[in-house]
């Protein structure tokens, strides 16, 4: 073996040393992430009127302007919205399906941020889809 061959035989066994260290911090990472999930620190339920707190993270996520207007398209789908049992409030279908139209989220992403089942995730989608379309559309 010559001298170039055991010097990239070193710089090999280094880099491998380093991608475990790397790997080994991203599951500690992943780990403590899973830890606060667990203990409801990012459960869905603080995904509400309180997670948006500037009208650029609504126009981010929505794509309307503010606040405001998101209260109102609420208040003219809240009357035709299904009254059924469901862990979700009202604000949290509309934004789940504004979420899902601005940013085209996957539906399982969207289950794992509300803690919900997907088919929840999407029988509320078409449903509010359905709603906003009927009535948004007659103004």
């Amino acid at each position: 073996m010559n001298r170039v061959q055991r010097l990239m035989k070193m710089q090999k066994k280094k880099m491998t040393s380093r991608n475990t260290q790397c790997v080994a911090k991203d599951v500690q990472k992943l780990t403590a992430c899973l830890r606060r999930t667990e203990a409801g620190e990012l459960s869905g339920k603080k995904m509400d009127e309180q997670f948006l707190k500037d009208d650029v993270m609504i126009k981010y996520i929505h794509g309307l302007p503010c606040m405001a207007v998101v209260m109102g398209v609420l208040s003219q789908i809240l009357p035709c919205l299904p009254q059924t049992g469901r862990k979700l409030s009202p604000f949290q279908i509309l934004l789940l399906t504004l979420m899902r139209l601005r940013l085209n989220l996957p539906i399982q992403h969207i289950a794992h941020l509300y803690w919900i089942d997907r088919s929840a995730v999407s029988t509320t989608f078409t449903n509010t889809t359905d709603v906003m379309l009927t009535h948004l559309a007659e103004g």
